[in-house]
């Protein structure tokens, strides 16, 4: 993997380097040290090729049926579904941190996060990923 810089500056380093794959994140060997206990039912850690720094992509693993689509809004261009508004089956969530949904959905956006994965971010101060607060 080869890391991408900016030529115009400098950049800031992050926690979460890119998050340009959308069915994983990209991660610091400090990220994934403090989140590995709280995913560890829910992802795998993929040591990334790079002799910049020590990455790894998290590949979340569970694969919940949780889009509720009789009461979500949303459009499909086939085979994707585009999603305006979500409602998730909280039982089937459960007490998941991070979360794809099957691959017949095809929900543009990929990987989902409970308030599970955004609490351990914000306790630890990890820096590279924005969240937007989808249901509950």
């Amino acid at each position: 993997m080869e890391i991408i810089t900016w030529a115009g500056g400098s950049l800031v380093p992050v926690d979460f380097p890119s998050t340009s794959i959308s069915s994983s994140f990209i991660m610091t060997r400090r990220t994934l040290e403090v989140l590995r206990e709280v995913l560890s039912d829910d992802a795998e850690f993929l040591p990334l090729d790079n002799d910049e720094q020590e990455l790894w992509a998290l590949n979340p693993l569970k694969v919940l049926d949780a889009l509720d689509l009789d009461r979500s809004t949303y459009w499909h261009t086939k085979p994707t579904l585009f999603v305006r508004d979500y409602v998730f089956k909280d039982d089937v969530i459960g007490d998941a941190a991070v979360f794809h949904l099957p691959p017949e959905q095809r929900v543009v956006g990929g990987v989902y996060v409970t308030e599970r994965f955004v609490a351990e971010v914000e306790k630890h101060h990890l820096t590279g990923l924005t969240f937007k607060h989808l249901w509950g």
